[in-house]
C-alpha cells in the first residue's frame, strides 16, 4: 500500500515538473512558429518585389534603347525622359535587395530564443552565472582598492596637483597592479571568450539560426552587386548615371542594365516580362 501511494507521488511531481518545464519553454518555442510563418511570408514578399523591380528596370532600359535610335526634334529630350525612368527603376530595384538589417534583426531574435531556451543547469546557464560571480568580484575588488583611506589621499593630491586626467591615470595603474582585481579580470576575460565559443556552438547546431545566417550572407551579397556601378561605358565613371548625356553612353548603359536583370531574374526563376497578374494588378 505504501509502495503505491509512493508511486502515485512520484508519478504527480514527475507531471508538475514535466509540465513546469513545458510551460517554461513554450514562449521562446511559440516565438519560433511565429517568425517562422512572417519569415516565409516576408521573403515571398521581397521575392516577387524584386523580380517586379528587376522587369521594370529591363522595360525601362528597352525602352532607353529605342529612344537611343531617335532623331530630329525632341529626340535628346525623349532620351534623357526614358534614362531618368531607368534611373528610378534601378533604384528601386536596389532597395528591394537591400533585405540585410531586416534579417540581420530576424537572426539576433533567433540568438535571443536559444539562449533563452537554454536550462538552468546547462553549460551556458553555469557558464553565465560564473560570469556573473567574477563580475561581482571584481567590482568589490575594486572598491576594497578604491575606498581605502590610502587610495583617496593620494587620488585628491593628484588631482589638487595635476589635475583630473593625473588622477585617472593614477586610478588605472593602481588597480592594474592589484592582484585581486587583474586576477578577476582576466578570468572574466577568458570567461567571456568562453562563452562567445558556447554561444557559436548553439548556433551552429540550430537548424533556423542556420537558415537565416544564409539568407544573410545572401542579402549581403546582392547589395554589393547592387551598389555597384553598372555604367562603367561611361567616360568619366565618377559621373553620375543622371548625366549620361550621349547615345552611345545611354546605349552601354541600357544593355548592362538588361543584363542585370536578365541576371536577377534568371536567379528568381522569372522571366523579363511581368506575368499576367501583375499586369492585371498594375491595370486596375
Amino acid at each position: 500500500m505504501q509502495s503505491s501511494i509512493l508511486r502515485f507521488k512520484t508519478l504527480i511531481v514527475l507531471c508538475f515538473t514535466i509540465a513546469f518545464c513545458i510551460s517554461f519553454a513554450e514562449p521562446a518555442f511559440a516565438r519560433r512558429r511565429s517568425r517562422s510563418r512572417s519569415n516565409a511570408a516576408a521573403a515571398k514578399a521581397r521575392r516577387e518585389k524584386t523580380i517586379t523591380a528587376a522587369q521594370s528596370q529591363y522595360a525601362a532600359a528597352q525602352s532607353v534603347l529605342a529612344a537611343a535610335q531617335g532623331a530630329g526634334a525632341g529626340a535628346e529630350a525623349r532620351l534623357q525622359a526614358v534614362l531618368a525612368e531607368m534611373n528610378g527603376a534601378a533604384s528601386e530595384l536596389r532597395n528591394a535587395r537591400s533585405a540585410s538589417k531586416e534579417i540581420a534583426l530576424d537572426l539576433a531574435e533567433i540568438e535571443e530564443d536559444i539562449l533563452s531556451e537554454q536550462s538552468a543547469d546547462s553549460s551556458y546557464a553555469r557558464l553565465v552565472e560564473e560570469i556573473r560571480t567574477t563580475k561581482l568580484q571584481m567590482t568589490q575588488a575594486e572598491k576594497r582598492l578604491t575606498k581605502s583611506a590610502d587610495f583617496i589621499r593620494r587620488y585628491e593630491q593628484a588631482r589638487a596637483t595635476d589635475g583630473g586626467p593625473a588622477a585617472f591615470r593614477l586610478r588605472q595603474t593602481a588597480l592594474a597592479n592589484d592582484p585581486a582585481y587583474t586576477l578577476h579580470k582576466s578570468t572574466l576575460t577568458a570567461l567571456g571568450d568562453k562563452q562567445e565559443a558556447l554561444k557559436r556552438e548553439l548556433f551552429h547546431k540550430d537548424k533556423e539560426w542556420l537558415e537565416t545566417q544564409a539568407q544573410l550572407a545572401e542579402a549581403h551579397r546582392d547589395e554589393r552587386e547592387a551598389a555597384t556601378d553598372l555604367y562603367r561605358s561611361a567616360k568619366d565613371k565618377s559621373e553620375p548615371k543622371q548625366q549620361i548625356k550621349t547615345a552611345q553612353q545611354a546605349v552601354a548603359a541600357a544593355r548592362e542594365s538588361m543584363a542585370q536583370s536578365q541576371q536577377i531574374l534568371s536567379k528568381l526563376g522569372a522571366s523579363t516580362a511581368p506575368t499576367k497578374s501583375a499586369n492585371s494588378k498594375t491595370k486596375k
